[in-house]
């Protein structure tokens, strides 16, 4: 699954679909997320609540609040 010259994002925006621009916005600025280097090989689902993302290659996945 996935490929290191990628970044996968899904954006959970169902509710509100206006919102998409700015989980963009959050996403691209997180520090974890902030160069496009940090982002490749990544698969990301972002929500109101934060970030869920795990590298290709590796089971575990990581949930990160958003920053304030």
């Amino acid at each position: 699954m996935g490929d290191e010259r990628y970044c996968l994002v899904l954006m959970d925006v169902h509710e509100r679909e206006d919102e998409a621009a700015s989980f963009v916005r959050r996403f691209l600025k997180h520090p974890t997320f902030d160069t496009q280097a940090k982002r490749m090989s990544n698969v990301a689902r972002l929500s109101r609540k934060g970030v869920w993302h795990r590298k290709i290659h590796v089971a575990n996945e990581i949930y990160l609040q958003w920053m304030r």
